[in-house]
């Protein structure tokens, strides 16, 4: 069993290219040497990620993303555990989206992120939905 987590939260402030480029080189690093796993969106100044590997590698990661001064907001949404991996092989792919399209695959998203509240994902199909979403911005995503 492969544990997960995903959160989102607010960039302290807009990113260019060269700071996203620099965070996924060092993001890919450290992933590749702790075997880490998942996907990072970056949607119009927010980040929203899965993360999966061992439980406690995850959990620090997580812990050190929550107490990065890069990221505000961070709001954990789901964790949990899959038989394998869902993004095996990706130590952090990564996409630049617009909201809409996130919308399109998990309704709701743009309100969640306006207004804070991630409440309305609390439930029992969070998981698959949000799991399904990202996994819908794999195939279009660059490792």
């Amino acid at each position: 069993m492969i544990f997960y987590t995903v959160y989102s939260s607010a960039a302290s402030h807009a990113l260019s290219d060269e700071e996203l480029n620099a965070l996924l080189t060092a993001s890919r690093r450290n992933n590749r040497r702790d075997n880490v796993t998942g996907l990072l969106l970056y949607v119009e100044g927010n980040f929203f990620q899965v993360l999966e590997g061992s439980e406690a590698k995850v959990q620090a990661l997580y812990e050190r993303i929550r107490l990065d001064p890069r990221h505000s907001q961070v709001v954990h949404l789901v964790s949990g555990y899959h038989p394998m991996r869902q993004f095996a092989g990706w130590t952090m792919a990564f996409r630049r989206a617009a909201r809409s399209e996130v919308e399109a695959e998990l309704p709701g998203f743009t309100d969640a992120l306006e207004h804070g509240d991630w409440l309305a994902f609390k439930g029992d199909h969070l998981s698959r939905r949000v799991l399904a979403m990202l996994k819908a911005f794999r195939s279009v995503t660059r490792a």
